[in-house]
């Protein structure tokens, strides 16, 4: 069963952090929003202070749903990651379409919101479940698969929009293959769906 949970749970997190490399923060920082959302707006013809409703809204979005995390109390947090991570998706392939920077910071508010329901149930199973002697090396692959990524996507961004490439056909493409993983997850991460904390 551990080790079940241990091999769904890094799964999910090393397919979130590939799918949302565009994003930058999966995850938690929000640094990691950085290569595509300035392009975005730019693209747009907007000015510093659209980015910077976006990247508050984004924030903001983090804040509040950190807080509802913290007053309620999810048992079923393997389904509610995933639910978050196909929210998330949805919302990012919606984020690429939509030329409209009001819209945007709108989307980038529920970005925001889905994915903390996404990381905190995820590292709450994998801290709760693991034992304490090996707690280090699981948590240490499992911040290899998030941070290991940002190299190759702040590279992988900016190759593709160097060569031509449009930031949002860049953005559409990546949200499609993540959500892609993400179903497959929901069928295959039988253990990781059905986990129930006894918290």
């Amino acid at each position: 069963m551990l080790s079940s949970l241990i091999n769904d749970a890094c799964f999910s997190s090393n397919s979130f952090f590939t799918i949302l490399w565009f994003h930058r923060e999966i995850p938690t920082n929000r640094r990691r929003v950085n290569p595509p959302i300035p392009i975005l707006v730019e693209t747009y013809g907007g000015t510093p202070i659209n980015l910077s409703y976006i990247e508050a809204a984004l924030g903001v979005g983090m804040l509040i749903s950190t807080a509802i995390i913290g007053m309620i109390k999810i048992r079923r947090r393997g389904l509610t990651s995933i639910a978050g991570l196909i929210a998330t998706l949805i919302v990012a392939v919606a984020f690429s379409q939509i030329p409209n920077l009001y819209i945007l910071t709108a989307l980038a508010f529920l970005i925001g919101f889905t994915m903390t329901f996404v990381s905190i149930p995820f590292f709450a199973s994998a801290q709760e479940d693991t034992d304490p002697r090996i707690m280090g090396r699981v948590m240490s692959i499992v911040f290899l698969a998030m941070n290991g990524f940002d190299p190759l996507a702040y590279a992988t961004v900016t190759l593709l929009v160097s060569r031509g490439f449009d930031i949002q056909l860049v953005i559409l493409s990546f949200s499609i293959v993540g959500l892609i993983i993400a179903l497959f997850i929901l069928w295959r991460g039988h253990t990781f769906r059905s986990y129930k904390s006894n918290y």
